[in-house]
């Protein structure tokens, strides 16, 4: 898979074979999000699967102190993409320059830059400043030159829409269960970048600072994963949270912890 910054989406000549393009912030990559990538992918007539989302949460950055952290980091995203079959990602940095465009300039970008052929959106997407852009006034950008836009309406799971918030939410409750039926495949937490130590045989991982949004304190089944690439393992274990930290009874560098059932008291 291919991956560019959004400068060098800009600076690159289109493809050739232009491109079917999703956009959007992939917050946790959940079964909603599944459709659209579905979607995109089945559209390799209208040029090379790609994606346009954001190397950080907007959210993040315009409200850091209200942002609880991120479901999966960058890498989990990516690893997500290239394994569906992406064959190209922009990752967009949400400076101040970027904040200030225009939906109908950012569009106009991906069909002159990107070589656009068809868009696949969320029904409740929207772009731009001040988000000024919604489905509609896409529609009448692209429609006329012959660029369909395919909306996908939102997924439901029980009385209400699968959404990241909603993922948010019950993992705050601990309940594991809904977050992993939610997303589709059990919750994982990526802990690269954590301050680690060990003690007794327990390696501990510092969560505070790597702004990833972990269950509450308590203790949980889990698969951890132990190395990476092709040669990697999974032990299955129990691992505790207390304290804003991951306790793993284990000597794992950098692990990813999926957990598969929830809390069992701290």
């Amino acid at each position: 898979m291919r991956i560019s910054s959004w400068d060098e989406f800009l600076a690159a000549p289109p493809p050739p074979q232009g491109a079917a393009m999703t956009i959007g912030g992939f917050d946790g990559i959940h079964r909603g999000h599944e459709l659209l990538l579905k979607t995109v992918l089945s559209q390799n007539d209208h040029g090379e699967a790609t994606v346009v989302t954001f190397l950080r949460s907007p959210k993040a950055l315009l409200r850091p102190k209200d942002y609880p952290g991120d479901i999966c980091t960058l890498a989990q995203k990516l690893e997500i993409f290239e394994g569906r079959g992406v064959a190209h990602t922009i990752l967009i940095d949400f400076s101040k320059n970027f904040s200030t465009m225009s939906g109908r300039n950012f569009i106009e970008f991906l069909v002159t830059r990107g070589g656009l052929r068809r868009l696949v959106v969320g029904s409740n997407f929207r772009c731009g400043h001040r988000m000024d852009t919604g489905v509609e006034q896409i529609r009448e950008l692209l429609v006329p030159g012959k660029i369909p836009v395919e909306v996908i309406e939102s997924l439901m799971y029980g009385t209400a829409p699968v959404s990241s918030s909603r993922i948010r939410a019950a993992l705050g409750e601990g309940d594991i269960a809904l977050a992993s039926e939610l997303l589709g495949r059990p919750f994982e937490l990526d802990l690269e970048g954590s301050i680690s130590g060990g003690k007794g045989g327990v390696t501990s991982y510092e969560l505070s600072g790597l702004g990833r949004l972990a269950p509450p304190p308590g203790v949980y089944e889990a698969l951890v994963r132990s190395g990476r690439g092709p040669a990697c393992t999974e032990i299955r274990t129990e691992i505790r949270i207390a304290g804003g930290q991951v306790l793993v009874p284990l000597s794992v560098e950098a692990p990813r912890i999926k957990f598969l059932q929830g809390t069992q008291g701290v």
